[in-house]
């Protein structure tokens, strides 16, 4: 299985012409570098994404900033609005979560995060277990 990562500005015109050239391709949606990319105004929203790519995204990068850096911060720890952007996940084929912070309390924060929104996103991540 091959992804696709989209990058800090990736233009989704860009990324629709690499999908549409390769078919099989799968995405790896980084919501660290989708914010960036919403900051410099290439993405107004993450439902625009999901849109656009829903059937494509199988993986997902979890980490947060506040749209100046590539900080990898916890996924509390920055202005992206995660919640919104997990339960718009819900309409993709997403399989994979994979916590991105770069250091050790920024994935035990991430952690804590996450397992407070099991209870409520729990049918969704459930079917990722499997």
């Amino acid at each position: 299985q091959l992804l696709l990562e989209n990058g800090e500005r990736n233009q989704a015109e860009t990324l629709v012409k690499i999908f549409d050239h390769i078919p099989n391709l799968r995405m790896n949606l980084d919501l660290g570098h989708f914010n960036l990319s919403m900051h410099a105004g290439v993405y107004a929203s993450v439902r625009e994404v999901v849109d656009l790519f829903g059937d494509k995204i199988e993986y997902c990068h979890l980490h947060n900033n506040y749209g100046n850096n590539d900080d990898h911060n916890a996924i509390d720890d920055g202005d992206l609005e995660y919640r919104e952007a997990i339960n718009l996940l819900k309409k993709t084929n997403v399989k994979k979560f994979i916590i991105e912070s770069h250091t050790r309390e920024g994935v035990l924060a991430s952690m804590k995060v996450l397992k407070g929104l099991i209870q409520y996103f729990s049918a969704f991540f459930h079917s990722c277990l499997k």
